[in-house]
């Protein structure tokens, strides 16, 4: 392994292609030795990787993620390092055990963004916009208002309806308490939704009345909230935005996956991969049914492994999995969890109300402000060209997925929720 040293940032190279493909950078670059990395240096390795099925960049925090051949539900769960550890630089090992350094993936053509310019987590207070101001966005908007004051500086709000706008910045610019610290909540223009570090996006074209007999919900809104979706994705493509694009519409998984091909297709149709990056798209929809299935959890002594043991996964409707327990997994009691999770939602809507309250506090609220602060938190990350649902956190280098040390048949069932995305 090379080390080369530019400004705060070392660059490690493992092989001559790699190097060559550096040229240009490593000019400006000096070679150094392991011993003079400093502890506040960024720290980046470089692959290079089919750009649609591997994400441009993450936390490198296993050997086995260095030079795989593929990304798929395996990095959910842990693996041997087998020989591989033998051939490793020591130096380096030492680097990936300190969880230092980002792996980046040169086949991107946007992959110089990665180096040192992410916004999150945030040392400061950031700027956060939320476009859309319907059940859900009122309600995110009011949590982050109450809540975000040590991590969220302003909030931008967006709505086509101007009464929306002008209503919710004066309640918001209302609530006040003496020594309490809040964001400060302003109106946008359409032209400046992408003017900030997270863009939250909570609009919804089509909600099932209650009363519906629909019974999957969010699938019924994938047709029509993509449509305006879409529009969105390329926006974010034409100012280049560079910040986290936070999805909360329904469903999550399957928005972010059209975002993230919308905004990465050309007018031609071409994919060219210049819209918005893997590690840039996050879908907020599992904290709730984690929440869920914590509720029924405290409410039943045979489902209480939960509480401490169990974890969420997959998507926010079909194909959910709840695990009782990773350690001591039980088939009968996940799947009882895992239906009682799923119809909360329709619970709430035989009482006569739309269930957002929930979803907007403990999907949007609670787990952005964790993203922010580089929490561990559920939302769906980027596997393979799909958005999967899980426990993650944003690191200063990058995404890092929680891989545990999974039963058999927890991934067997994890492979096809996968499938089915």
């Amino acid at each position: 392994m090379k080390y080369f040293k530019t400004n705060s940032k070392v660059l490690c190279i493992q092989n001559e292609a790699i190097e060559k493909a550096f040229q240009s950078l490593l000019s400006d670059s000096n070679l150094i030795e392991f011993q003079n990395i400093e502890e506040s240096d960024d720290i980046y390795y470089f692959t290079i990787q089919p750009k649609g099925d591997f994400r441009r960049s993450f936390l490198l925090d296993s050997i086995g993620l260095m030079n795989a051949d593929k990304e798929d539900i395996s990095l959910l769960y842990q693996q041997e390092a087998g020989d591989i550890q033998n051939n490793i630089d020591p130096d380096f090992l030492s680097l990936i055990k300190a969880q230092r350094v980002m792996s980046i993936n040169l086949s991107h053509p946007n992959w110089k963004d990665c180096l040192g310019n992410n916004p999150l987590p945030a040392s400061k207070p950031i700027h956060l916009n939320i476009v859309g101001l319907g059940d859900v966005g009122g309600t995110l908007l009011t949590g982050l208002k109450l809540t975000g004051g040590n991590h969220i500086s302003t909030i931008g709000i967006y709505d086509k309806d101007e009464n929306k706008m002008l209503r919710y910045e004066q309640e918001m610019e209302q609530i006040h308490f003496d020594g309490l610290s809040m964001p400060k909540v302003i109106r946008l223009d359409e032209n400046d939704i992408f003017d900030c570090d997270v863009l939250a996006f909570t609009v919804a074209t089509f909600i099932p009345p209650v009363g519906s007999e629909i019974k999957d919900v969010r699938m019924a809104q994938l047709e029509q909230n993509s449509k305006i979706l879409k529009i969105y994705a390329k926006k974010a493509r034409e100012a280049k935005f560079k910040g986290l694009f936070a999805i909360l519409s329904d469903p999550v998984d399957q928005l972010c996956r059209v975002a993230y091909e919308q905004s990465n297709t050309d007018d031609s149709g071409t994919k060219d991969y210049l819209g918005l990056a893997s590690d840039q798209i996050k879908g907020y929809g599992l904290g709730v049914m984690h929440a869920r299935a914590v509720y029924h959890a405290k409410r039943n002594p045979a489902l209480a492994s939960y509480l401490e043991e169990g974890r969420a996964y997959g998507p926010h409707g079909k194909g959910l999995i709840i695990a009782n327990s990773i350690d001591n997994y039980d088939e009968d009691l996940s799947e009882q969890l895992t239906q009682l999770a799923l119809h909360s939602n329709l619970d709430v809507r035989a009482t006569g109300f739309k269930p957002y309250i929930a979803p907007a506090l403990s999907s949007g609220c609670l787990s952005l402000l964790a993203t922010i602060r580089g929490d561990w938190h559920y939302s769906s990350v980027f596997i393979n060209g799909k958005f999967l649902g899980c426990k993650n956190r944003l690191t200063k280098s990058g995404v890092q997925i929680e891989a545990l040390a999974l039963p058999e048949k927890l991934i067997n069932k994890l492979a096809v929720t996968f499938s089915d995305l």
